[in-house]
């Protein structure tokens, strides 16, 4: 495949992608593991987003803090 035929299938899935207000979703190498992606038209450009697969998601009480109690007072406090 020459640069060229390389530059006109980037174009075209641009333009394709662009035309019909849509995303692509993809899997690709980086690495040597694959990976999931989304490609979206950023302008000129195709940007590849990386997103990650179910078993690379956290469990979401990893994430947020243990509840706590607050009175008024302390948000007034917090935020003039």
């Amino acid at each position: 495949m020459t640069s060229e035929d390389k530059a006109q299938a980037y174009v075209l899935l641009r333009m394709a992608l662009e035309r019909a207000s849509r995303v692509a979703v993809v899997r690709f190498a980086w690495h040597g593991l694959e990976r999931l992606g989304l490609l979206r038209i950023r302008g000129k450009v195709i940007a590849l987003h990386g997103l990650f697969w179910p078993d690379e998601v956290r469990d979401l009480s990893d994430v947020f803090p243990a509840p706590v109690q607050l009175d008024e007072g302390e948000i007034d406090e917090a935020w003039p």
